[in-house]
């Protein structure tokens, strides 16, 4: 090969490397502009939610009620805090099971897909959680405490201010809850 047809091949595969990497940065970019990722405008503001869960061992239904508060935050992703109670209902009336706060942050990776952990602070290097969101439904797979514990999500977004929600609670590759929450947004923080 010639030195000429060298130089030529070199200048096409650089130029194509060149482009290739543009490529890749342009596509993640809009990870990077907050205020435009689709997934985080849909779930920022302050929500209301209501639902079970079913515990398949037991076969104990619990009514769930959460406040959701969720923010964009300036480290390209959004915090949010959830109070959940879950109750039963007995002679009429309202017995607390149990009350807790869970925080979870998410982080754009690249187009619609996103990485997720528990607490208040972006720990990505200890999260395996990940999500993809696509066509108005945001999908994620978590796994708790290794690999034995996972749990399944899927938020669909029906409309700006409802959003429903699903999870399965796996151990050890067994179903062991089934949750379902209804959330209805309560006010733009």
């Amino acid at each position: 090969m010639g030195h000429k047809k060298i130089v030529r091949k070199f200048r096409f595969t650089f130029a194509f490397l060149v482009l290739v990497c543009c490529l890749r940065v342009s596509a993640q970019e809009s990870c990077f502009e907050i205020n435009n990722d689709p997934l985080f405008n849909k779930m920022e503001g302050a929500w209301i939610g209501k639902g079970t869960r079913i515990y398949l061992a037991s076969k104990n239904k619990v009514e769930i009620q959460i406040e959701v508060e969720t923010q964009k935050n300036r480290a390209n992703g959004i915090f949010s805090k959830n109070n959940i109670e879950e109750f039963i209902i007995e002679d009429n009336q309202r017995k607390t099971l149990k009350s807790y706060l869970y925080s979870y942050w998410i982080k754009c990776k690249e187009r619609g897909h996103y990485v997720l952990g528990k607490g208040d602070s972006f720990k990505e290097e200890k999260s395996n959680s990940k999500g993809i969101f696509q066509n108005d439904v945001f999908n994620t797979t978590e796994y708790i405490g290794g690999d034995a514990t996972k749990v399944l999500g899927e938020t669909r977004f029906i409309s700006t201010d409802h959003v429903e929600f699903s999870q399965k609670f796996y151990f050890d590759n067994k179903l062991q809850s089934i949750t379902e929450i209804k959330f209805y947004k309560e006010k733009d923080l």
